[in-house]
């Protein structure tokens, strides 16, 4: 069950990690679009995200 978590969620890779990055993608919609509000972003900007 951890690996098919791992592969859904965790370093998503192959048909889980599609299907488990849209699934995050979804839940995490309106808090990306605050976010991205928030930093007046430009139709020329280019935003790149870092996770750590």
């Amino acid at each position: 069950m951890k690996q098919f978590l791992m592969n859904l969620f965790g370093q998503p890779n192959g048909l889980l990690g599609s299907i488990g990055g849209k699934i995050l993608a979804s839940a995490n919609k309106e808090i990306n679009q605050w976010t991205v509000s928030l930093l007046g972003v430009q139709p020329d900007d280019r935003v790149l995200e870092v996770l750590g």
